[in-house]
């Protein structure tokens, strides 16, 4: 939004605020806005893939892509400890660097073209950084990389001035100063990058384990966590185990996939279970919905005549619960 208005203010300015430029900038914005257009299509002809909450509706549509069903997470900030220490080591230090960037590229800015081009960016880059610190998931990090980027445009302009100055020794010296700061930044960065990659090879390698040790005969497949679409890549791509029926408990909370698992099984997941209200991000919500989510997995193993087995990636462990007349 800041961005585009920014453009619109800049080509009023210089007199090149013409229709045939605002039909070409429309359609140019259609393209990508068509991935809307094909979620819709998904929601009326369902079959391969389709995101578990998505109804065959305008209204489940218009939910989907204005992410309605995250709105309880807008207003507190609760990352877990793993993001804090990311934020910290490499997040913080890369978003106050690019802000002050900005800040000062828009100070020295001396065409009103420019001072429009900072004061876009700044706004952008703030914008996206207050929402990222209202929006309370626990690994917000990746939310602050728009901000971050943004800042990190305006280097560029400065870095270029001084190795065009680089004669003289002080602009010299302030470049190498730069260097070596932006050095310090990007060491940490580049650490949590292999970091990571060791951990996704990892987590792939004891998912596929476990996966493996499932038996193939029909049975419900709980994986209270949202990369149980993993097992369904699984299926869809390498065709394996088809007859298993992989859920995520907690998305049964949900008014489309309890139907569905309903019809398919004929038993309301949530039947007879009390979900208590609990504010978000107020102490004690982790626990709660641990409790409730143990409550759920207990009645459909109960109240379901197949095989129901627990994806556990924390211990890691898989494990078929015994049916209560066993």
């Amino acid at each position: 939004g800041p961005l585009s208005l920014g453009l619109l203010v800049a080509l009023g300015m210089a007199r090149k605020l013409r229709p045939a430029l605002l039909l070409a900038a429309l359609a140019a914005a259609l393209a990508p806005l068509a991935g809307y257009a094909y979620i819709g299509w998904k929601a009326f002809h369902r079959g391969g893939v389709v995101w578990d909450t998505l109804e065959p509706s305008l209204r489940s549509v218009l939910g989907h892509v204005s992410g309605e069903r995250y709105r309880h997470f807008l207003g507190y900030f609760a990352p877990s400890e793993e993001h804090r220490a990311q934020l910290a080591r490499a997040g913080y230090p890369l978003l106050l660097l690019g802000l002050g960037l900005m800040l000062a590229a828009g100070a020295r800015a001396r065409t009103a073209a420019a001072r429009i081009l900072w004061a876009s960016l700044l706004v952008a880059a703030g914008a996206v950084t207050y929402h990222a610190f209202h929006y309370g998931v626990l690994d917000p990090a990746p939310y602050f990389l728009p901000a971050i980027v943004l800042g990190l445009l305006a280097a560029a302009p400065l870095v270029a001035e001084s190795l065009a100055a680089a004669r003289r020794p002080v602009a010299l010296a302030s470049a190498v100063v730069m260097a070596v700061a932006v050095g310090a930044l990007v060491v940490p960065w580049i650490r949590d990058t292999l970091e990571r990659r060791q951990y996704v090879v990892s987590f792939d390698r004891v998912v596929r384990s476990m996966w493996s040790s499932v038996p193939s005969d029909t049975a419900i497949v709980l994986w209270p966590d949202d990369r149980y679409i993993r097992l369904i890549e699984y299926q869809v791509l390498r065709h394996e185990k088809p007859a298993l029926t992989v859920v995520d408990p907690e998305m049964l909370a949900d008014d489309a996939p309890r139907a569905r698992f309903m019809a398919r099984f004929g038993v309301d997941p949530l039947e007879g279970l009390i979900v208590p209200q609990i504010p978000p991000g107020s102490p004690g919500e982790q626990e709660a919905i641990e409790r409730v989510l143990v409550q759920k997995v207990r009645h459909i193993n109960d109240h379901t005549r197949v095989p129901v087995i627990l994806f556990d990636l924390k211990k890691p462990a898989v494990r078929r619960l015994a049916k209560p007349w066993e």
